[in-house]
């Protein structure tokens, strides 16, 4: 069958399309956060190559900037994760500056 829309088509092999089910299952069975995040972020490690990944969850209900709670992590330690969110909320919470164009 021809690709939709001039995109690419990509085959998967067997071990991907296990892992991908295999993913799907552990997601779809898992109760509560923690284990929908540890069974998200070690099923991605075989299926997409990374250093560090990273699953939050946003808490935006009656404020402008969202926030963000229960972050979890692989290839980065709870503080180093602690940290990253601290600068990011600090950054969010900086005013936008306003771009001058140089004449």
């Amino acid at each position: 069958m021809p690709p939709c829309n001039n995109q690419q088509t990509i085959e998967l092999d067997s071990t991907t399309w296990t892992a991908l089910n295999e993913l799907a299952l552990a997601i779809h069975a898992s109760h509560g956060v923690d284990k929908l995040q540890k069974e998200t972020l070690e099923g991605t490690t075989g299926l997409v190559p990374h250093r560090i990944a990273m699953f939050d969850l946003i808490e935006a209900a009656g404020s402008d900037a969202p926030r963000y709670v229960h972050p979890a992590s692989s290839g980065m330690d709870d503080r180093a994760l602690s940290d990253y969110y601290n600068r990011y909320a600090r950054a969010q919470r900086q005013p936008a500056r306003k771009h001058h164009p140089v004449s």
